[in-house]
């Protein structure tokens, strides 16, 4: 009956449903996140003896919401699974809000949404890897050219933007 109201009143609209894949459907993302990592909260040992415990009524500071989510003061438990944990981390370090975060800032907005153990060492290794290449100073561009794409490229993939403050060259 609801669904009819609806269609009663946007049938005399010109619209069009679009779908959007991937990243630019953010909240499918979160959705779809979410449930992968209550599947590998089921999976992670240390996670479910919490969550026998929570059923017990023994862990005060754990809880399960209502889609079966296990939380620590009311953030979402991530797993000991390093996937997920990157996932999490990569989403925070380059939301198209912030200008690539220290590991101080990026840890205190996980903090308030997540909760694992060692995030704060997980974090300061994220963001504070680098990559060093041994480079002549009289390189051509092209030269510099080769060299990222044969090191940089391969472990990160192509990157979808490149700012850069300098010249023409990747310093």
């Amino acid at each position: 009956m609801r669904q009819r109201c609806w269609l009663e009143l946007v049938k005399d609209y010109d619209y069009e449903i679009l779908y959007h894949p991937g990243k630019a459907n953010v909240v499918a993302d979160a959705l779809s996140r979410k449930e992968r990592i209550k599947e590998v909260q089921m999976q992670d040992p240390k996670l479910v003896k919490t969550r026998a415990r929570v059923s017990a009524g023994k862990a005060s500071d754990f809880s399960v919401d209502e889609m079966g989510m296990l939380r620590f003061a009311n953030r979402v438990c991530v797993p000991m699974d390093e996937n997920i944990k990157r996932e999490v981390m990569n989403e925070s370090h380059t939301t198209p809000y912030l200008v690539h975060p220290g590991s101080k800032k990026m840890c205190q907005d996980l903090k308030a949404m997540f909760w694992w153990r060692g995030m704060k060492n997980d974090v300061a290794e994220f963001t504070k890897s680098a990559h060093f290449l041994p480079v002549q100073t009289n390189f051509s561009i092209d030269q510099y050219a080769k060299l990222y794409g044969r090191e940089t490229v391969r472990l990160h993939g192509v990157p979808k933007s490149i700012a850069s403050d300098r010249d023409s060259k990747f310093t």
